[in-house]
C-alpha cells in the first residue's frame, strides 16, 4: 500500500543502487523541492506514483529524470489532500513526533501539517498526547503504532515483575 511507505525519502548512499534500478524502470525519480521563503531546493527521492502529490505541494519542483505517468495516475490533486496523504504516510512509519518535527521531516509548512494531523485525528488514524518523557510539546502518533508501543511496554514491565518459583520463595 502506497500510504504505508514514506513518500519523500532523503537520498542515502547505501540505497543508491536500488534507487537507480527504480529510475531505470520509470518507477522513481529524484525531485528538487523549492523551499520558500529562501527558495532553497532540497533533493528527495519519490516513487513515480507520488508525483501528483509532490506537484500539488511544491508547484516549482523539478524532477530529474522526468517521469511520464499513465493518464490514470497523472491527476490534479488538491494541496490540502496531498498534505494529508503525505503526513499520513509519514506517521505510519514513525513513532511519536511533534507537528514541528513532522513538518521539518516533510519540508512542509507547520500549519499545513497541523491541519493534516487534525483531519487524521478526526478520522481516527492518529492520536495526540505526550508519549515521550521529557517532551513538553504535544506529540502525534499513529494509533496502531501507539498500540504496539503500549503492548511492548506492558510485556517488558511484566518481565520485570515475573513471579518467583516456589523453591526460590521457600529459600528466601
Amino acid at each position: 500500500d502506497l500510504l504505508c511507505a514514506p513518500m519523500l525519502l532523503t537520498p542515502r548512499d547505501e540505497w543508491a543502487g536500488l534507487f537507480n534500478k527504480l529510475v531505470a524502470a520509470g518507477r522513481a525519480t529524484a525531485v528538487w523541492l523549492a523551499m520558500p521563503p529562501a527558495a532553497n531546493s532540497e533533493l528527495r527521492w519519490v516513487a513515480a506514483e507520488v508525483l501528483p502529490l509532490v506537484r500539488a505541494l511544491w508547484p516549482a519542483m523539478r524532477a530529474e529524470p522526468a517521469v511520464v505517468l499513465p493518464a490514470a495516475l497523472d491527476v490534479e490533486v488538491d494541496p490540502d489532500d496531498a498534505a494529508v496523504k503525505l503526513v499520513r504516510s509519514h506517521v505510519q512509519s514513525s513513532g511519536p513526533m511533534t507537528a514541528r518535527a513532522i513538518a521539518a521531516a516533510l519540508l512542509l509548512d507547520p500549519l499545513q501539517v497541523e491541519a493534516a494531523l487534525a483531519k487524521l485525528e478526526l478520522d481516527g488514524i492518529v492520536l495526540q498526547g505526550q508519549f515521550t518523557g521529557g517532551v513538553a510539546e504535544t506529540e502525534w502518533c499513529e494509533r496502531r503504532i501507539l498500540q504496539r508501543i503500549h503492548r511492548l511496554t506492558l510485556g517488558r514491565l511484566r518481565e520485570d515483575i515475573k513471579p518467583v518459583a516456589p523453591a526460590e520463595l521457600v529459600r528466601f
